[in-house]
């Protein structure tokens, strides 16, 4: 589904089998592992931050994310996190990843559980991230 960068974040599930079977940047290709799958077209050029932050539920401890460009037969990987990347935890099972867009360009955001057939409930949220101040 469509989501607007700086705009209302989305709220979404992953479940069983739903949109999976599809290796996603390094991630390996598992039967069964549901992924929910969101696009946007960057706005502007620059740094933005997607995020699981506010609620997610998926899996036990917490879930994977990846930010993909290209179209759904041929996706090139832009930036991805590992399930248990514990440097890029916010709170009980929600992540964010960094990462650097292109204005006009379609990219596709993927999240995951971080074991066999996660299911749950998730809040995706995707920020520009302000560059630093000239002092």
């Amino acid at each position: 589904s469509e989501l607007a960068v700086d705009g209302s974040p989305v709220i979404g599930s992953v479940e069983f089998g739903q949109g999976g079977d599809v290796a996603i940047c390094d991630a390996d290709r598992v039967d069964g592992v549901g992924v929910a799958w969101y696009r946007f077209v960057a706005p502007h050029d620059g740094a933005l931050r997607a995020s699981t932050c506010t609620r997610s539920t998926i899996g036990w401890l917490m879930s994977a994310i990846a930010v993909a460009s290209g179209d759904c037969h041929e996706l090139s990987c832009v930036e991805q996190i590992e399930p248990y990347s514990y440097y890029e935890m916010c709170s009980d099972g929600g992540i964010f990843i960094d990462f650097h867009v292109d204005a006009g360009t379609t990219y596709h955001v993927a999240l995951w559980g971080s074991g066999y057939g996660d299911v749950g409930l998730l809040e995706l949220d995707i920020r520009t991230l302000s560059p630093p101040g000239n002092d």
